[in-house]
C-alpha cells in the first residue's frame, strides 16, 4: 500500500487552534489595532528618530556620513575661514564683532538709504549680482580678454601701502624711508600677471593690479550698470554719472593686504571673484591709530603695523575696536567715508570699488579753497603771527574757547612726535616760531587789524566745520587743516616745529 503524501498546507489553509481558518487582515475590511499598542510604538519611533538625529549631528556617525556625502557648502566655508585665519589673515584681538549682513530690494535710492546709516553693512543682493562680470570674471577670462595690465604693483612684502604725492615727499629721507614700504610699478602682460598671482603660497614677492576700470578696455563694460552703487547728487542724470563717481578695480593673489587707511568717499565695494577680509574701525578710532601727517606720502594711513603692533611705541592702539567682514562673490560692502579699513585677499581675488562724493567731503573742499588770511607784502614775522592767530581762531571757533593748544598738542602726539624723533629733517633746530621771537612792530594794533580782515574768511570756515555731525570726522578734518596752515606759513620740513611752538610758546 502506497503511503499518502502529506499535504503542505498553504497560508489560506492554515487553521487556528480551534480548527477554524484564520483570515489574513486586509485593508478595507475593518481591521483595527489595539490603540494602546499603537501609542507605545509611536512614542518608541519618536525617541528612536530623535536619538538618530542627535547622533548624526556630532561624533563618529557624523564623520562617517560626511565621508559618504562629502562636506556641505557651509562646512567648506567654515574650514576655509579657519584656514585663512590661521595661515593668511591672523585673528586680531581688537576685533569685537562682525559687520551685519542685509538684504535689500534694490531701487534707485537704496544706496542713499544705506549711506544714511553711516555704518558698514554687507549687501547680499545688490545690482552687482546682475553684472556680466559676476558670471564671467575669472583668471582665464581676464587673461584672454585683457592683453596687458598697466601699472602692476610689485612688492616683496604682502602689505601694500598707499603713496600720495604730498609736500613731505620733497624731503629726501622721508621719501626714501617710506618708499621702502611701497611697491614698484610696471606694465605686465596678463598671462605673466596671472601666472604670478596663481602660484601656490608661500612666495617672496607679490603682484597686485589696482587702477581705474578704463584700463580694462572692453572688459569694463561687464560692470554695467554701476549707477545703482553710487550716491546720486541733486539733479543727477545717468548720462553724467562719470562726473560724480570713480570706479576702481583690484586684482591680486591670496595674502595681498592693503594697510590700515581711510578714504574720504562713499565706497560700495563689490566682490566679484574669490574672498576678502575687511577689518574696519570707526572714525572715533582715529586718535588711537597714529595716522601719518596729511602732508606725508602716507597721509590717511596708520603708522602702526597692524599685524604686529608695537604697543610701547603706540600705546593707544591697545584701545582700538574693530569689526570684521568676510566678502564672497556677489557681496557688496558699504564703507562709509573716513572709516578706517585693513583689507586682505583670502584667495586670488577680483573686486571693484564704486566711490562717490560725500556731502561732508564737498563741505571740506570748500573750506580748503579758502585762503589763509595772510598778505604777501607782510614781513615773515607778520605772516607767521597771522598764521598762529588764524589757527587759534578757527579751532576755538569750532571746538570752543581755549581748545586750540590742547587740540594741536593731540595732533602732534598722534601724527608727528615719533616721526620727528626718528627723522632729523622733520625736526630742524634752525627756526623758532614762538610769539616771543616774532618781533612784530605794534603787535596789538596788528592783532586788531588782522581779526577784522580775517572775519570774512572765518565766517566761511567755522560754520562749515560746525555743520559736520560726526565729532570724530570733524576733528580729523580740523587736524588736516592745522597741518595745511602750518605748511602754508613755513614749509614741509618745518610744519611740525611750527605746531610744536604753537603749543609750547
Amino acid at each position: 500500500m502506497k503511503s499518502a503524501k502529506a499535504k503542505t498546507p498553504s497560508s489560506s489553509d492554515k487553521k487556528s487552534g480551534d480548527g477554524k481558518k484564520k483570515d489574513k487582515p486586509q485593508e478595507g475590511r475593518g481591521y483595527r489595532q489595539d490603540p494602546a499598542g499603537v501609542a507605545r510604538r509611536a512614542v518608541f519611533i519618536f525617541f528612536a528618530v530623535a536619538v538618530a538625529i542627535l547622533s548624526l549631528q556630532s561624533g563618529p556617525v557624523q564623520t562617517i556620513i560626511r565621508q559618504i556625502r562629502g562636506p556641505t557648502a557651509e562646512e567648506l566655508m567654515q574650514e576655509r575661514h579657519e584656514r585663512w585665519l590661521e595661515h593668511i589673515a591672523p585673528q586680531f584681538p581688537f576685533v569685537v564683532g562682525e559687520v551685519p549682513r542685509i538684504e535689500i530690494t534694490p531701487d534707485v535710492e537704496f544706496t542713499e538709504r544705506v549711506a544714511a546709516g553711516n555704518q558698514p553693512v554687507i549687501i547680499s543682493n545688490s545690482a552687482s549680482t546682475k553684472w556680466r562680470a559676476s558670471k564671467l570674471w575669472n583668471p582665464e577670462y581676464m587673461a584672454a580678454n585683457v592683453p596687458e595690465f598697466k601699472g602692476v604693483q610689485h612688492h616683496t612684502n604682502k602689505t601694500f601701502f598707499y603713496y600720495h604725492s604730498r609736500a613731505m615727499e620733497s624731503i629726501p629721507f622721508v621719501k626714501e624711508n617710506y618708499k621702502s614700504t611701497v611697491a614698484t610699478k610696471s606694465n605686465m602682460s596678463s598671462i605673466d600677471f596671472f601666472r604670478n598671482i596663481l602660484r601656490p603660497p608661500p612666495y617672496n614677492d607679490f603682484y597686485y593690479f589696482s587702477g581705474d576700470t578704463d584700463l580694462l578696455g572692453e572688459v569694463m563694460h561687464d560692470l554695467y550698470p554701476v549707477e545703482p552703487l553710487m550716491i546720486k547728487p541733486p539733479g543727477f542724470t545717468p548720462e553724467e554719472s562719470y562726473k560724480h563717481r570713480w570706479t576702481h578695480v583690484w586684482i591680486g593673489p591670496s595674502g595681498a593686504t592693503s594697510h590700515l587707511h581711510y578714504d574720504i568717499f562713499h565706497n560700495f565695494y563689490a566682490q566679484i571673484y574669490g574672498y576678502k577680509r575687511f577689518v574696519l574701525m570707526a572714525p572715533e578710532e582715529m586718535e588711537n591709530v597714529y595716522l601719518y601727517p596729511i602732508l606725508h606720502p602716507g597721509g590717511q594711513s596708520s603708522q602702526v603695523d597692524v599685524e604686529n603692533p608695537d604697543y610701547q611705541k603706540y600705546p593707544k592702539f591697545k584701545n582700538v575696536k574693530a569689526y570684521e567682514a568676510i566678502l564672497g562673490p556677489g557681496d557688496v560692502l558699504y564703507v562709509p567715508p573716513l572709516w578706517l579699513h585693513h583689507v586682505t585677499a583670502l584667495d586670488v581675488s577680483m573686486s571693484v570699488s564704486v566711490w562717490s562724493k560725500s556731502s561732508e567731503t564737498r563741505t571740506m573742499w570748500e573750506v580748503e579753497k579758502q585762503p589763509i588770511p595772510i598778505k604777501r607784502v607782510w614781513s615773515d614775522e607778520k605772516k607767521l603771527l597771522g598764521a598762529r592767530l588764524y589757527l587759534e581762531a578757527v579751532i576755538d571757533g569750532v571746538l570752543g574757547e581755549g581748545s586750540a593748544k590742547p587740540f594741536v598738542a593731540g595732533v602732534l602726539e598722534q601724527r608727528y612726535q615719533r616721526l620727528m624723533s626718528e627723522i632729523p629733517p622733520l625736526n630742524p633746530q634752525d627756526q623758532s616760531y614762538c610769539v616771543e621771537t616774532l618781533a612784530v612792530p605794534d603787535e596789538e594794533e596788528f592783532r586788531k587789524e588782522y581779526a577784522q580782515g580775517a572775519k570774512v574768511i572765518m565766517d566761511q570756515v567755522v560754520p562749515r566745520f560746525q555743520s559736520l555731525s560726526n565729532e570724530a570726522v570733524k576733528r580729523t578734518w580740523l587736524a588736516n587743516l592745522c597741518e595745511m596752515v602750518a605748511f602754508g606759513a613755513t614749509d614741509a620740513a618745518h610744519a611740525g616745529i611750527f605746531l610744536q611752538d604753537f603749543v609750547n610758546c
